[in-house]
């Protein structure tokens, strides 16, 4: 969740402010945050869930994660929109 939460902040901060060169922002996004935010970990821990008779909290953990981190990079990319404006190209 925090991974999602900054990755929307990070994205949105990026979208406001033009970095020079082509690799500020696969760096940063794809690059650090995707490096903190590891989704196979994720579907592994999900996969041992499921496989250890546990189905239930397996697709809960799968459900919750997905919805979390939605909710959380909206919610980072919201708080870093009201704090530096909209960025470039989007609508008020």
């Amino acid at each position: 969740m925090v991974g999602a939460f900054a990755l929307g902040a990070v994205m949105t901060l990026l979208a406001a402010h033009r970095l020079r060169g082509p690799w500020g922002k696969p760096f940063l996004s794809t690059g650090l945050i995707g490096g903190f935010t590891t989704w196979s970990h994720f579907i592994v821990e999900s996969d041992q869930l499921i496989g250890a008779r546990r189905s239930g909290i397996g697709i809960v953990y799968l459900v919750v994660s997905i919805v979390g981190g939605v909710l959380a990079a909206a919610l980072g990319a919201r708080l870093v929109e009201m704090r530096v404006g909209h960025p470039a190209g989007r609508g008020a």
